[in-house]
């Protein structure tokens, strides 16, 4: 089973969403994951064009209209049946910070999905964290990043220790910070990109700027067997005769035996 996520960085203060809208789905189309899990697909025509497109190669989508933009930004695609599907909204959007940033006007939260793919039965989580701003420094006495992060983590404990889990998205904090130790304490959760098999090597730089590792995907569960990990959407790629890099983020794909 392959799994992608990847912050799409879909929004309207990009003046290229539209060329790498395009080459995204082609891209995934390539790779042909059975569970993707995507953030920043904020506007809402280029969302459900990617539905279109990705219903077209066989794919189930959830995602949910907000006033003014895609809920959450999330959009979930998977090569099964979907049986259950909601979003949830965080009660924390960031404040006037949040306002500022677009998040409150976005609404962050997280996707829960029940599926099956072939006789799996999953639990899937796309969610996309409140941005520090910035302020690497202070990331760590962020109470509204806490907030969301105490949210997400008691919905981690109410499910069920014998449910198949998957979590991904873009967690807005690197590994040394203390809300990674608080989203894994306690709740049997892995990081693919801390197993040692992985395509790439050592290689575990997740966006393109100076924060390093922000997006994850996190599992526990038997079913989910060896994996393999990787960053994807590392190359430029070609459109109109321009170079695009694919977002402002590295996606993260890994496969499970």
């Amino acid at each position: 089973m392959r799994v992608v996520t990847l912050n799409c960085f879909l929004n309207p203060r990009s003046l290229t969403a539209g060329i790498r809208l395009r080459l995204i789905a082609r891209e995934l189309g390539l790779m042909a994951p059975d569970v993707i899990l995507l953030q920043e697909v904020i506007i809402k025509r280029y969302r459900r064009w990617l539905e279109r497109y990705l219903r077209s190669l066989g794919y189930r989508c959830f995602s949910e209209d907000g006033p003014w933009f895609t809920r959450g930004g999330l959009l979930t695609a998977v090569r099964s049946t979907i049986t259950k599907a909601k979003f949830h909204l965080f009660h924390n959007q960031g404040g006037l910070v949040g306002l500022l940033d677009g998040d409150a006007i976005m609404g962050k939260g997280y996707q829960r999905l029940e599926v099956t793919i072939g006789q799996k039965r999953l639990t899937l989580i796309n969610t996309h964290l409140l941005s520090h701003c910035g302020i690497s420094r202070r990331r760590d006495i962020n109470s509204n990043l806490a907030d969301q992060v105490a949210e997400l983590r008691k919905a981690i404990l109410n499910e069920s220790k014998e449910s198949n889990l998957l979590i991904a998205g873009d967690f807005n904090f690197p590994p040394d910070s203390r809300f990674y130790r608080e989203v894994t304490k306690d709740t049997n959760l892995k990081d693919v990109m801390s197993e040692r098999t992985s395509f790439n090597g050592n290689d575990k730089r997740y966006a393109t700027h100076s924060d390093g590792r922000l997006d994850y995907i996190f599992y526990r569960g038997n079913e989910f067997g060896h994996t393999k990990s990787a960053l994807v959407f590392r190359t430029p790629l070609t459109m109109g005769g321009s170079h695009h890099s694919l977002s402002d983020h590295l996606g993260v794909m890994c496969e499970f035996g």
